[in-house]
């Protein structure tokens, strides 16, 4: 959750610059939404889309509750702390971003104001 939150806060923040950021984030999402895990394992896909499905970053996190929940296993600690450090990494990203869209903001508001 705490991936889903660096990226929602690093795309709110780009999305005052690129306006049609929002309209091609729906496409996205739908596409991380069927390419991802949830119903079969990656375990009885082809090792070419094995590969390709990784990517997904809901993919390995879903693949790991499946882990925990199906398999009694472990979940990958070190995979998950890389998770963790990127979201981070997305958080603090986006954060810097939101400071600079409020500059970008009152700028446009000038502009605006001065016609």
């Amino acid at each position: 959750m705490l991936i889903a939150l660096g990226i929602s806060f690093f795309l709110s923040a780009t999305g005052v610059y690129f306006r049609d950021l929002g309209h091609f984030m729906g496409h996205i999402v739908t596409v991380l939404i069927f390419t991802s895990p949830v119903f079969f394992s990656l375990e009885r896909m082809p090792k070419i889309m094995q590969k390709a499905m990784i990517v997904n970053p809901i993919a390995y996190l879903l693949e790991n509750a499946r882990f925990v929940m199906v398999y009694n296993k472990g979940p990958e600690w070190i995979l998950l702390g890389l998770y963790t450090v990127i979201s981070l990494l997305f958080t603090k990203l986006g954060l810097v971003i939101s400071e600079n869209s409020k500059r970008f903001c009152r700028r446009n508001l000038k502009l605006w104001n001065s016609n």
